[in-house]
């Protein structure tokens, strides 16, 4: 694909995960899925979003930062439950600070703050390997 194709077709990603969260959360899934889809295909996020987390079980909010990211991907995360101060920003998650990442899939999640046993448990129940060890890296397209 040329570089113009690219940039429109991550420009349609997002648009359709903007149009999915106006109209119901039901196609928020969905959307997403198309837009990993579209990412996939060769349109790699090159972004991370900051954001806070909220713990039902433990009660608390956790800093956090969730990379490979676009704006589209940070907009789904700021509808959704127990989640707040999304911003999205290109480039890396910050390193400073990292507590553990648990990654899933291709995504990586940094944990600024928390227990690292707590952490590792909920990270385990998403299915993901957590690391204590890791620092953000960028994936190359």
């Amino acid at each position: 694909m040329k570089p113009a194709e690219l940039t429109r077709l991550q420009y349609i990603g997002e648009i359709v995960v903007l149009i999915s969260v106006w109209s119901n959360r039901r196609t928020i899934t969905a959307v997403t899925l198309l837009f990993s889809l579209i990412t996939a295909s060769g349109v790699r996020a090159s972004g991370h979003c900051d954001y806070k987390q909220f713990s039902p079980r433990l009660n608390r909010w956790f800093p956090m930062c969730q990379m490979p990211a676009s704006n589209g991907t940070c907009e789904t995360l700021a509808v959704s439950k127990g989640i707040s101060e999304v911003k999205y920003a290109e480039g890396a998650c910050a390193t400073q600070g990292v507590v553990g990442e648990c990654t899933t899939g291709d995504k990586q999640r940094f944990f600024y703050s928390g227990k690292s046993s707590s952490l590792s448990t909920g990270c385990q129940r998403l299915g993901g390997v957590w690391n204590t060890n890791q620092k953000p890296q960028t994936s190359s397209p």
